[in-house]
């Protein structure tokens, strides 16, 4: 076993930092049947999940960029790889307009490198799955009382006195 894995609880956090998009993309958003693979709502939702805490982006910032995703991908025309690249470059401009601030660049770097796996238009669908599984395990994550889904504890209780210990 590695000093960062912990056979009962998966990969440990360098190893969820390690697997970034373009080495778990390497060989498509799609198996050999053409179904999209099931990573893509899992271990790898949960090691881009920990990329993006890591990175400190917020909760609503990929809300909203996947939001933004899933809204303008039907308007966008030409090859798959096409209108991957335009509907990101417009979802992170609708996105920093709406939060008043540049993009975070770890959202924009990960998201980049997801985009350029598209090949064809079933890793469209494939990508905003991918995306839609982040923000879900990101967000419970979050909302737990922590930023780390890789952290395997629960959030501070709170100490008899009433303060967080």
């Amino acid at each position: 076993m590695s000093d960062t894995q912990d056979e009962e609880f998966g990969p440990g956090r360098d190893e969820l930092l390690a697997l970034t998009p373009d080495i778990y993309l390497a060989g498509g958003y799609l198996d050999a049947a053409g179904i999209p693979r099931p990573e893509l709502r899992t271990a790898w939702a949960m090691a881009a999940s920990t990329q993006l805490a890591d990175d400190g982006v917020a909760v609503q910032e990929l809300a909203f960029t996947y939001e933004a995703l899933r809204s303008l991908l039907p308007q966008s025309e030409g090859a798959a790889s096409v209108r991957a690249q335009t509907t990101m470059d417009d979802a992170l401009a609708v996105v920093a307009r709406l939060i008043g601030q540049d993009n975070n660049e770890g959202l924009v770097v990960w998201l980049e490198d997801c985009v350029a796996a598209v090949r064809r238009t079933e890793d469209l669908d494939a990508l905003l799955a991918h995306v839609l599984a982040v923000l879900r395990l990101y967000s419970v994550t979050a909302a737990f009382g922590g930023d780390d889904p890789s952290q395997d504890g629960e959030p501070d209780a709170p100490s008899p006195s009433g303060s967080p210990s």
